[in-house]
């Protein structure tokens, strides 16, 4: 799924839980309030996760080791994404 550019250019918490809501939608569109309100939370609460775990990055060992940690981050999440992809095919 390609990013709006508005996303690219700078991202938000806001901006990537509408991405998050409308792939959640269109792969379970019956989705109720409950699962949706739980769904959001996790969502946060990920995203809270990631952001502490930067700080503590960029506070403790410099920006070059948080750049270094997102670029290991990113190749685990595709390389979960490609799994899955080649387990539906």
């Amino acid at each position: 799924m390609a990013l709006p550019s508005s996303l690219r250019a700078y991202p938000s918490l806001r901006l990537l839980w509408r991405v998050y809501k409308t792939t959640a939608r269109a792969l379970t569109p019956d989705l109720d309030r409950h699962e949706m309100a739980l769904m959001h939370d996790a969502f946060l609460g990920g995203a809270r996760s990631v952001l502490l775990m930067l700080d503590h990055e960029l506070e403790h060992r410099g920006p070059a080791s948080a750049a270094a940690t997102i670029r290991r981050l990113n190749r685990q999440t595709m390389a979960i994404m490609a799994a899955k992809q080649r387990m539906q095919h």
